[in-house]
């Protein structure tokens, strides 16, 4: 098992998705559900990822965790604007995918390959 903290696992995805020092990034904090990660930036997330934690992304499957790409077409996006901000229900509570962490990347990453998180 390789010596990965979870402080390098923060200061990559900060840099990667341009998040705000500030923002509260926990080992709790989900990409799709917390940080708004989708589609193609997802996978390009994952693919950066395995580079930098040198980990093997066998068996990932990126839409499984980050949907498609079209996913956020305009067609999709009125009803997901309409309850997020009409309705004020929490952005988590609109991601209709498997939660991926970044406490499980953490494992991953000292794993050196991908696991499903547990259910």
């Amino acid at each position: 098992m390789k010596k990965i903290t979870f402080e390098e696992i923060k200061d990559f995805t900060i840099v990667q998705l341009s998040i705000s020092k500030n923002e509260i990034i926990t080992e709790t904090t989900c990409l799709a559900h917390d940080l708004g990660v989708a589609g193609d930036d997802g996978f390009e997330y994952m693919i950066d990822f395995s580079k930098q934690f040198k980990m093997s992304l066998e068996n990932f499957d990126s839409i499984e965790y980050f949907g498609n790409e079209d996913s956020g077409s305009i067609i999709f996006m009125f009803p997901y604007l309409y309850a997020r901000f009409i309705k004020k229900t929490p952005a988590r509570d609109l991601v209709d995918l498997p939660e991926l962490s970044l406490g499980h990347l953490l494992t991953c990453a000292s794993l050196g390959k991908w696991i499903k998180p547990q259910a």
